[in-house]
C-alpha cells in the first residue's frame, strides 16, 4: 500500500509540474467575440467564432456579404497563429446581393508542427475584388471595390498567454536578417526524404525563398526548384513569411528525383537560396547552404 501511495505521489507531482512549466498547456478552449471586420456598406465581413474541428483542426467561422452589384471575389490568406505561419486560405466568389459563411481551417498538424497548444492570436489579410475585374485597364472602374485589409483577432486566453519559440536544432543560415535551423531530418513512406526547416524572417519585407543549384550527395539533382510550408511538393509555390514571423518548412527531395540519379539514400542537401520580398524585388542569394542526414 506504501508503495502505491508513493506511486500516486510521484504521478501527481511529475503532472504538477508538467503543468507549472507551461502554462500555455492549459486546457482552456479557445473562443473569440464576434467581430466586424469590415463594413463599407457594399462590403461586410465578420469573424464569426473559433470552433474545434477533427483531427485537433481548428476553424475560424467568417461571413462575406456582398451587397454590391457586381459579383465579388473574397480572398483571405497570409495567415499566421501565435507568429507563425500557417498553411491556410480562402478563395470564394459570392454574387451580387448574396452573402456566405466560409471557414478559415487550421490543421492540427501544421499548428503542431508549430509547438502551438493554444491559439492566442490570428492574423491575415482579407481582399475582395471583383470576379470580372482581369485586366489593368479596368482598374479605374472597379478601384472603389478593390481593398486588402490586414487583421489580427486575440483569442479570450491572449492577455495570458506566453509567446515562446523553439529554435532549437542546426543552424545552417543566419545572415541578412534571415534565420533557418534544421528541427530534424526524416525518411518518409510516401516516397521522399526530408528535414523539417525553421525560419525566421527578421527583416522589415515579407519574404518569399527559393531555391536553387541543389545537390544531393554533390550529385547535382536540379538547377531550380521552390521550397513551402505546404504538405505536397509543388515546385512553382514559394514559401510566404511575413516580417517578424516565423515559419515551419519541409525541404524535401523525391525518391524518383535521386533514384534516376542513381542515389540510394540522401547524406546531405546542398543548394543556394534566393529571397525575394513579396513584390518580387530580388532581395538576395545566399552562400550555400548545407543540410545533414
Amino acid at each position: 500500500m506504501r508503495k502505491i501511495l508513493y506511486a500516486i505521489t510521484v504521478a501527481v507531482v511529475m503532472l504538477l509540474t508538467i503543468c507549472a512549466f507551461n502554462d500555455n498547456n492549459k486546457q482552456e478552449i479557445e473562443t473569440i467575440e464576434k467581430t466586424v471586420l469590415i463594413d463599407e456598406g457594399y462590403v461586410k465581413v465578420t469573424a464569426n467564432d473559433l470552433k474545434i474541428g477533427s483531427n485537433n483542426n481548428k476553424i475560424l467561422n467568417f461571413v462575406f456579404e456582398n451587397n454590391t452589384d457586381e459579383n465579388l471575389k473574397f480572398l483571405c490568406g497570409n495567415v499566421s497563429v501565435n507568429g507563425y505561419m500557417i498553411d491556410s486560405s480562402i478563395d470564394i466568389n459570392i454574387g451580387r446581393g448574396k452573402n456566405k459563411v466560409c471557414k478559415l481551417l487550421l490543421k492540427g498538424d501544421d499548428l503542431k508542427d508549430c509547438g502551438i497548444n493554444t491559439i492566442a492570436d490570428i492574423e491575415f489579410f482579407i481582399e475582395f475584388k471583383p470576379i470580372d475585374y482581369k485586366h489593368y485597364d479596368d482598374y479605374y472602374y472597379y478601384k472603389q471595390y478593390i481593398n486588402k485589409y490586414k487583421f489580427e483577432i486575440k483569442t479570450n486566453i491572449a492577455n495570458d498567454y506566453k509567446y515562446v519559440f523553439d529554435d532549437s536544432g542546426d543552424v545552417i543560415y543566419d545572415e541578412n536578417g534571415i534565420k533557418m535551423i534544421v528541427k530534424h531530418t526524416y525518411k518518409s513512406n510516401n516516397g521522399y526524404t526530408g528535414a523539417k526547416v525553421y525560419i525566421k524572417n527578421n527583416t522589415e519585407k515579407n519574404i518569399e525563398i527559393y531555391a536553387q543549384k541543389i545537390y544531393v550527395n554533390d550529385v547535382m539533382l536540379a538547377y531550380r526548384l521552390i521550397y513551402t510550408p505546404y504538405k505536397y511538393e509543388q515546385m512553382e509555390i514559394a514559401s510566404y513569411i511575413g516580417s517578424g514571423k516565423r515559419a515551419i518548412t519541409d525541404i524535401r527531395v523525391l525518391d524518383k528525383s535521386i533514384n534516376e540519379k542513381n542515389i540510394t539514400k540522401v547524406e546531405n542537401i546542398k543548394m543556394v537560396l534566393e529571397v525575394f520580398d513579396y513584390y518580387w524585388d530580388k532581395k538576395f542569394i545566399t552562400k550555400v547552404i548545407s543540410i545533414d542526414f
